[in-house]
């Protein structure tokens, strides 16, 4: 599921707008196919976020992909987002998020990241990568179904 919408991230880049709909479609044919749910995976410069809560929209964010998926088990989502700003400024960001349950925290040489309970079998992971002098942020949630 992952490297489907990997090749379609890889695909956009070099063929433009009808390659990227194309690829689109196909990763979430893909998905939908081997998970008996349903899928969307949206890339790009004008890709919506407002489903994803504002305590995790770091300010001044470009939102670059969403990929989202729901199942009989539950739903997720994937936020594929990057700042200008450095990552120690966007760690700040998180570290001081409030309304949510910090339930794990790690940094390494690569990044850092960082998991929140929203409410039980609801929860958000934050990932932070240091990319060309840009921050790549990347917001996982993910869903129980009752």
């Amino acid at each position: 599921m992952v490297m489907v919408a990997v090749m379609a991230v890889g695909l956009t880049g070099c063929c433009g707008k009808l390659a990227e709909k194309a690829a689109e479609k196909a990763a979430e044919k893909a998905v939908e196919e081997a998970s008996g749910g349903d899928a969307s995976l949206a890339i790009g410069d004008n890709v919506d976020i407002s489903a994803l809560p504002v305590a995790f929209r770091y300010p001044g964010v470009k939102a670059k992909g969403r990929f989202a998926q729901n199942t009989p088990t539950g739903s997720g989502t994937v936020y594929m987002l990057e700042s200008d700003d450095p990552i120690a400024k966007v760690k700040a960001h998180y570290e001081a998020l409030t309304g949510y349950k910090q339930t794990a925290k790690m940094d390494t040489a690569d990044g850092s990241m960082f998991a929140y309970e929203a409410a039980p079998g609801e929860s958000y992971n934050v990932v932070l990568s240091p990319t060309a002098g840009k921050t790549v942020i990347t917001i996982t949630h993910a869903k129980d179904k009752p």
